[in-house]
């Protein structure tokens, strides 16, 4: 519990690669995505945000904020890119 959620960091294996996040918490808060993260959607309870991870390799721990200071779930994915059909293809689950 806290207002720090913690998203554990995972490994990426191909360049541009889609790191999503994804956060809830049981009450009403706001919250603010990690650093450099695009917030997609926000609600009193959770919050989804994503980054393009240009390069492979270790993405690091990611840090979402809430105003609430409560229990939370948090996890990290990442979708790399399919070049064969021109979509994403997920990879891996941090939580």
């Amino acid at each position: 519990s806290g207002t720090s959620i913690t998203h554990s960091g995972i490994t990426t294996t191909v360049d541009n690669t889609l790191l999503i996040a994804y956060a809830v918490n049981n009450a009403a808060a706001d919250f603010t995505p990690p650093a450099s993260f695009t917030e997609r959607e926000d609600d009193t309870v959770g919050t989804i945000s994503d980054l393009a991870q240009a390069v492979a390799g270790a993405s690091g721990d990611k840090t979402t904020t809430s105003s609430a200071n409560t229990a939370w779930v948090a996890f990290l994915v990442a979708l790399k890119p399919n070049t064969r059909r021109g979509g994403l293809l997920m990879t891996g689950v941090g939580s």
